[in-house]
Parts: C-alpha cells; sequence; structure tokens
C-alpha cells in the first residue's frame, strides 16, 4: 500500500487587487463522478477554441460549473468526496484512499464541509471565456518552469504575472478580478480545479477567492510536464484584458 502526502500549497499577495497562487497535489487526488446534466453548450466556452488542450479546456469547463450554479455544484460534486475519507491507520490528518494510494490530507473534512457551505451562499457569477493572450503567456511560465525545474510565480527572467500576460496584450491591475493560480501534479481539468476549490492547508483559501471572483470574465490556461511534479497548470485571471 503506497502512502502519499499532498504537498504543501504555497500563496503569494503582490497587489490588494491581485492575488498570486501556488498550489500542490498529487494526480487524482478529487478525482469523482457526478451528474452530468449541465449546459455545457453554454458552459464549455473554450471547447472550439484551437489554442487550448482537451485538459486545458477541461479546466475552464469545469470552473464555469462551479461559477454558474455553486449551490449544485456542492451537492453533486464536493458532496461525493466526503465519501472518500477513510479511518486514519496514521497519526496524519485524515486521509482519503485514491485507487492504491492513501493520500494525507492536512485538514481533513473540515475543509469540505467549508467548501460546501460557502457554495450554498454564494449567488451565481458570469462565465469566464477563454484568451488567446492570456493563454500564452499561461503556457509560456509552464514551459520556462519546466525547463528550468522550478516552481512559483517568478520566470526565470524575473517576470511576473503581469508581466507576462502584458507581452500579449494589457490587464487592469487595479481591477478586482485577476490574478494567478499555480496547481502541480494534476493531470485532469477536474482535479485541478477541485485542488483549487478545496484549498487544503492554505489558511488565506486565496485559490479559492481568485475562481470565484465575481468581477473575472477572462481566462488563460497553460498545462504541460513538470520534472518534479510530473504536471503543472498555470491558470491566469483577469476583469479586463485587451488582447493585441
Amino acid at each position: 500500500m503506497k502512502k502519499t502526502s499532498v504537498p504543501v500549497a504555497r500563496h503569494l499577495f503582490i497587489f490588494p487587487l491581485i492575488l498570486l497562487l501556488l498550489s500542490t497535489v498529487s494526480p487524482g487526488a478529487y478525482a469523482v463522478a457526478y451528474a452530468t446534466d449541465w449546459n455545457i453548450p453554454e458552459l464549455d466556452t473554450a471547447r472550439n477554441v484551437s489554442y487550448l488542450t482537451d485538459v486545458e479546456k477541461d479546466v475552464i469547463l469545469e470552473i464555469n460549473k462551479v461559477r454558474t450554479d455553486p449551490k449544485k455544484y456542492a451537492e453533486e460534486v464536493i458532496k461525493l468526496i466526503l465519501n472518500t475519507f477513510v479511518e486514519n491507520p496514521w497519526q496524519n490528518p485524515l486521509i482519503r484512499k485514491k485507487g492504491d494510494t492513501w493520500l494525507v490530507t492536512k485538514e481533513g473534512t473540515p475543509v469540505i464541509n467549508e467548501l460546501i457551505a460557502e457554495l450554498q451562499t454564494i449567488e451565481p457569477m458570469q462565465i469566464l471565456t477563454p484568451s488567446l493572450g492570456m493563454s500564452h503567456a499561461a503556457k509560456d511560465h509552464t514551459e520556462d518552469c519546466a525547463s528550468h525545474n522550478t516552481t512559483g510565480h517568478a520566470g526565470s527572467d524575473g517576470s511576473q504575472f503581469w508581466d507576462r500576460v502584458n507581452r500579449y496584450g494589457k490587464i487592469n491591475l487595479y481591477q478586482a478580478g485577476g490574478g494567478e493560480c499555480l496547481s502541480y501534479g494534476s493531470n485532469t481539468g477536474i482535479d485541478i480545479v477541485l485542488q483549487l476549490l478545496i484549498d487544503d492547508g492554505v489558511q488565506s483559501r486565496g485559490h479559492r477567492k481568485i475562481l470565484l471572483n465575481s468581477n473575472a470574465s477572462k481566462i488563460g490556461v497553460g498545462f504541460g510536464e513538470h520534472p518534479k511534479y510530473n504536471y503543472m497548470c498555470t491558470l491566469d485571471l483577469a476583469f479586463d484584458y485587451s488582447e493585441e
């Protein structure tokens, strides 16, 4: 039997209105089966674009599900995760079994219940639409981190989130709704999104705040391989972004 710890998440706040966050998670940690009665044609805003991979498109679809119907998402997706917790044979926080791997969490079920309660109280939000320029920026950062075997928001050239997205357009740094999330280890859209929503071990719940920011309207996604964590996904969100 294999035991795996979910890597620690880190977060960094740069501007009052820009949240930059880094998260890590083991592959398949949060994958659950759930109902499919969603308005997919409306929510799947990235499916027909040519510059995103299927995983990147799935990330946007999953975020749009929770944004447009938080209560339904809590009932049909998040609550199912509670059933994956098992008795803890080690002196660690509660764990969940995924395949033949025991995943050690930091907070156990309380963080899941917290997310459920939050989703049950917030109102539906606008859907996110993909941005070509922001996706280029996200892919650049994922590739840069992979080639240098690094993590974090700073690029090998010292660039930050706003520098990279401004190479392909213009972001309004002073408008709430922008930020960057980095996920390591997950290789499916739902796993990436659920890990960021749950935010296990992140006291500020900053990743959750970015994905559930009602002002956000644009998103860029860059998914790829990473030498240390196998996979990496960069998510760049903005309220106001002008493509070049």
